[in-house]
């Protein structure tokens, strides 16, 4: 369950970091 929180969390900070996102 874990894993999977890790893998998604990973995923969305590199998306994030690479593509900047404006709220």
């Amino acid at each position: 369950m874990w894993g999977g929180v890790v893998v998604a969390t990973v995923i969305f900070s590199v998306v994030y970091f690479r593509f900047p996102i404006r709220h």
